[in-house]
């Protein structure tokens, strides 16, 4: 499974420079800024809060009110961030994808395609696939 698994990656690798010099190549790199961005930062006129707890002066009812906030806009952001994730595994699938096209051969790198996103899925999950 581990040599199927590096063949996928190579192949990948490979396809995804033929994808940047045909200009199909997908934006990566900003997919993966928007999972590893900031989290947010609430802040009203007087103080703000962030992941590092209140800054200024806050008093006690506006640490409060801006943790509560703060504690709903990150559970939003780690549902985009899983959501990015997903975008992710589906935007490693759409390099490889005009390979499916080739006759007789299209239904290999389509099984290719779909052990790459498996693979992919089972390592969002934190997941070690069995050898």
């Amino acid at each position: 499974m581990s040599f199927l698994v590096m063949f996928v990656f190579v192949f990948f690798a490979i396809a995804s420079v033929y994808g940047a010099t045909s200009g199909g190549l997908p934006d990566l790199q900003s997919t993966m800024n928007q999972i590893t961005g900031p989290w947010p930062t609430i802040s009203n006129s007087n103080c703000s809060f962030s992941q590092n707890g209140p800054t200024g002066s806050c008093n006690i009812l506006d640490t409060a009110y801006l943790g509560v906030i703060w504690l709903l806009a990150s559970i939003g952001s780690i549902f985009f961030r899983i959501g990015a994730g997903f975008f992710l595994i589906y935007q490693m699938t759409t390099i490889l994808s005009p390979l499916t096209t080739i006759p007789f051969v299209g239904p290999i790198f389509f099984g290719i395609i779909v052990i790459l996103g498996l693979y992919a899925f089972s390592m969002f999950r934190g997941n070690r696939p069995p050898e």
